[in-house]
């Protein structure tokens, strides 16, 4: 196991996306974004969710980029300033190349 991506929340449309790739010589070489990418299949397709949010830290330019190459939009900070939001509908989705 290199990592896992888990889907957080009780709302019954909307769930966190959460991912991680644990040991730093598998980073860079494209599992976070394999693994966010079928996190948000698996919530739309399977799990009939509606909405996905995200979190990263501000630091984290690595998972910042990741959720803004799935398509993921910018919503507002984190709690603090120390992260950034985003958010996915599945009808944006559906209509990403």
């Amino acid at each position: 196991m290199i990592g896992y991506v888990d889907l957080q929340g009780t709302e019954p449309r909307r769930r966190e996306l959460g991912y991680v790739i644990g040991d730093s010589t598998r980073w860079r070489q494209g599992f976070g974004t394999q693994a966010a990418r079928a996190g948000l299949t698996h919530a739309f397709a399977q799990a009939g969710l509606t909405s996905i949010w995200a979190e990263a830290l501000t630091t984290n330019t690595a998972s910042v980029r990741i959720l803004q190459t799935l398509g993921m939009t910018e919503i507002a900070p984190g709690p603090d300033t120390s992260h950034r939001r985003f958010e996915i509908h599945r009808s944006a989705r559906n209509s990403l190349p």
